[in-house]
């Protein structure tokens, strides 16, 4: 019986071996025939002369790395070791936690209320591909109290280099004191929060003018940065106010999109999250907030900080029929040569009389060129990433639910402009 037993591992042991050899052999066979090829669907294609698109089309099993340069699309393939098969990407979702890199690594930050009004703990996580280590945390006092914030709290957290900076993103109904803080983070939990090293106060605002009924209202919606410098993202009144300011606290001016906001149904606003994108270069940060006209409306500002604080650019767009798909879908924008350039993934817009599962929908990567605040240029990268959705469909029994993995399906990943 031990005899056969033993011979039964052998056996089993073998045909293991030879499955993941084929595995490895489909995988590495069929990286040379992925499709990477990119056409134009408006404007002309000169619009991205100065500019290199790079990003990855990328599973559990191997990666391929592209890159769309001076009207040509370059790529190569990655083959992954086993040991990795199970890795999953993690993504931000807002709420959850935000993920910020210092010195090349990147860390999960996770802020909540302590309990005691204006008190708040975060703590910080360092992340690799698939897994976490708890590394610390401070507990930070404020007059500030967080039960109320106009975005979630990680809106309020921002880096430049290895310092970490928070700010509440406070409502309108706040009428006290709120400051920028430079967090001092700590590697152990085990400390009593009175003996806490204290958090550096930046610069403190004044919001003084919400008591006041012919003044406009007066709120912050998040924190950001760009390069050594901060940025205050803020509503006042129907206005977008930008305010930066170094770290040192000195203020380094402020900036206004007018009529951005507006309490009136029938006209134009835009809800209090956003998405920020930096371009460290030219000390440019830009900020895609979605606009209450429809799910593809956005308005994308631009401002420089270079020379105080200005207004470079606004752009109101409707991607029409395209659905941003916040948990697989990618998006980067970066201002610069005076254009704005956005890439972006999405999914194929379902029929009114029939949606199939959002997972199953086909995804385009679009990229995207404005000018003077018009659209200057649309192109698309075509790949065969939508293959595998074909098999989902045609796999899946719809009644038991769907199973996805990033391990087994490509997704785009690690977009970035050069």
């Amino acid at each position: 019986m031990d005899f056969i037993k033993r011979h039964m591992i052998i056996i089993v042991s073998i045909t293991t071996f030879s499955l993941i050899s084929l595995l490895l052999s489909q995988v590495y066979t069929a990286k040379d025939d992925i499709t990477f090829r990119f056409i134009d669907h408006y404007g002309d294609r000169s619009s991205l002369d100065n500019i290199t698109i790079q990003g990855e089309l990328k599973d559990g099993y191997h990666s391929t790395h592209f890159a769309i340069s001076k009207n040509e699309v370059s790529s190569y393939t990655e083959i992954f070791d086993y040991s990795i098969f199970e890795t999953q990407p993690r993504r931000y979702m807002p709420g959850l936690y935000i993920p910020l890199e210092l010195d090349g690594i990147e860390y999960e930050f996770r802020i909540s209320n302590s309990g005691f009004i204006g008190t708040f703990d975060i703590s910080y996580d360092k992340v690799s591909f698939s897994s976490i280590q708890r590394m610390g945390y401070t507990s930070l006092n404020t007059t500030t109290p967080g039960s109320t914030s106009t975005n979630h709290l990680e809106y309020g957290l921002t880096s430049t280099g290895e310092n970490i900076y928070f700010m509440v993103p406070n409502t309108s109904d706040f009428k006290g004191k709120n400051s920028i803080y430079e967090l001092a983070l700590v590697e152990t939990e085990n400390i009593p929060r009175t003996q806490l090293p204290e958090s550096r106060k930046v610069t403190t605002y004044s919001f003084e003018q919400n008591t006041n009924p012919d003044l406009p209202k007066l709120s912050v919606l998040g924190l950001e940065s760009v390069n050594d410098n901060l940025v205050v993202v803020m509503q006042e009144g129907d206005k977008l106010l930008i305010k930066g300011v170094s770290t040192s606290g000195e203020e380094l001016g402020t900036a206004y999109v007018e009529q951005f906001f507006s309490e009136d149904r029938e006209s134009e606003n835009h809800y209090p999250s956003y998405k920020a994108y930096e371009n460290e270069e030219d000390d440019i940060i830009t900020l895609n907030f979605d606009s209450n006209l429809g799910d593809t409306n956005h308005t994308i500002a631009s401002f420089s900080l270079s020379n105080g604080v200005e207004v470079v650019d606004v752009v109101r767009t409707d991607f029409l029929n395209e659905k941003f798909d916040s948990f697989h879908s990618v998006e980067k924008m970066i201002y610069k040569n005076n254009k704005l350039y956005v890439a972006r993934t999405v999914r194929e817009a379902g029929d009114e009389n029939y949606s199939p599962p959002e997972v199953t929908q086909p995804i385009y990567f679009y990229i995207y060129v404005f000018e003077d605040s018009e659209l200057l240029y649309k192109g698309e990268l075509v790949t065969d990433n939508n293959d595998d959705l074909i098999q989902i469909d045609t796999l899946t029994n719809y009644a038991h639910g769907i199973s996805y993995s990033f391990r087994d399906y490509r997704n785009f990943m690690n977009i970035s402009f050069d």
